[in-house]
């Protein structure tokens, strides 16, 4: 699916530095800049109050906006029953975003969506099967962690700069855009809001 990456609403916005509402939100807030990056329309609303073809307007300034739509989401992904109707295990949002939930919402673009765990082993083959769904336009959220669990989402930014050596992302956590390493993700040396270990991607079906 086509996606903004530079110029467009979507970067007007990320530009303004959106950071997470509150601690619990970071699974959310990638969620809703996912949406952004593959609808202009709803990019223009955060990022400027209007949104065009649903004719409605939201005072505040971007992040106010996004702030209010990513506890929306975080609402509406925690429910018993997903976006798309199906029966779920409800999720306390003191504990973020399950990343089937996460899935299921990015599933609404007409995509099926896969969690897809990083064992070890496996970490080179997922980076470079990120790295080249980014190089091809997709973004990818990533769940990143201590060495026992995840703990924090980020989003891989669709990139056609990205390689097999390093891609970027967008951490909720700062609101900033910058790069991870494939030398970092594979030894699990990250450095992501605190974090260091590569958990989860979720990626689009093969």
């Amino acid at each position: 699916m086509p996606t903004d990456s530079s110029g467009g609403p979507a970067d007007r916005a990320l530009a303004a530095g959106l950071v997470q509402p509150d601690p619990t939100t970071c699974g959310s807030s990638v969620l809703v800049v996912a949406r952004m990056l593959t609808d202009p329309a709803y990019a223009s609303f955060v990022a400027d109050g209007t949104h065009a073809l649903a004719g409605v307007s939201a005072a505040g300034d971007p992040q106010d906006r996004f702030a209010r739509e990513a506890l929306a989401m975080h609402r509406s992904t925690s429910r018993a029953r997903s976006v798309a109707g199906r029966l779920q295990v409800p999720w306390p949002t003191s504990l973020g975003t399950q990343p089937w939930a996460l899935a299921a919402e990015l599933g609404r673009s007409g995509t099926s969506y896969d969690v897809k765990p990083i064992l070890p082993g496996q970490r080179q083959a997922a980076f470079r099967r990120t790295a080249r769904l980014a190089a091809s336009g997709q973004a990818v959220p990533l769940y990143v962690g201590n060495r026992w669990s995840p703990r924090h989402v980020v989003l891989v930014l669709p990139d056609p700069g990205a390689t097999e050596a390093e891609v970027r992302i967008y951490d909720p956590a700062s609101g900033r855009r910058y790069p991870i390493t494939s030398e970092d993700f594979v030894a699990g040396t990250l450095d992501v809001a605190g974090w260091h270990v590569p958990w989860v991607v979720v990626l689009p079906s093969a």
